[in-house]
């Protein structure tokens, strides 16, 4: 998968088709968590502690049900973590608001940079990323720490990157025959534990918002999502030095 200076789009097709990232760029604003690892406001508390949810009491599909409700109402949402690729072990760390998203992914080990915002892909990396994404070693020196735009008024317009591809992910999972759930924690907190035939296990908080904390996804794809900062305001700004090819 090759593309020239003139079209970095096309050496990120395949990856906007993963949705993955690593790092952050393009947010002006700070971000902070709740101390519960979800961000965004913390659960109504009683004197006998954070409010149940219901999620402790459902079945695993109506478990996944409201998770996947809760996430596709979230205003915004920190996902990061861990992916397969051509049977290479990569990273990406995204932040979402709305139909803007900030933040980055390896390739090959490289990162890069990507910022969705107005409609319109950004992406930076160094000659190493480039390289990786299909460029020629010395097209990739040209383009290195540069950012590029990618969209409408672009040489090859392409889908943003979006929160689709995880939703999709507990979508279909959500539809999956004979899970099984149960009681655990994670980092401290009440979860249910959702596990799938195929090995997939789903964490959802079981307090506040039905919030997916963690997805283990099994298959060639797989990897480790971590869900966090849900409501958080990340200010996501496009670059103001992008190149239009």
């Amino acid at each position: 998968m090759k593309c020239s200076a003139c079209r970095p789009a096309a050496g990120a097709a395949l990856l906007a088709l993963s949705v993955v990232a690593c790092g952050t760029t393009g947010t002006t604003g700070t971000t902070a968590t709740n101390g519960t690892g979800t961000g965004g406001a913390a659960p109504r508390a009683t004197a006998s502690g954070p409010v149940g949810n219901g999620v402790a009491k459902m079945s695993a599909d109506q478990a996944a049900r409201a998770a996947l409700a809760a996430l596709i109402a979230a205003s915004s949402v920190h996902v990061r973590g861990t992916f397969t690729a051509d049977s290479r072990g990569e990273r990406f760390d995204m932040r979402f608001e709305g139909n803007s998203a900030s933040g980055s992914f390896t390739v090959k080990g490289a990162p890069v940079q990507t910022v969705t915002y107005g409609g319109s892909m950004y992406m930076k990396a160094g000659t190493d990323g480039w390289t990786a994404m299909g460029n020629p070693p010395n097209t990739a020196g040209m383009m290195a720490g540069r950012w590029f735009k990618v969209g409408p008024g672009s040489a090859q317009p392409m889908s943003p990157l979006s929160l689709s591809f995880f939703t999709a992910e507990v979508a279909a999972h959500a539809k999956a025959a004979q899970a099984t759930i149960r009681r655990g924690t994670l980092a401290g907190r009440q979860v249910v534990i959702i596990t799938y035939q195929d090995g997939s296990e789903l964490y959802v908080a079981i307090t506040g918002p039905a919030y997916p904390l963690r997805f283990d996804v099994a298959g060639d794809t797989g990897g480790q999502r971590d869900f966090s900062d849900y409501g958080i305001a990340f200010h996501i700004v496009a670059p103001t030095d992008a190149i239009v090819p």
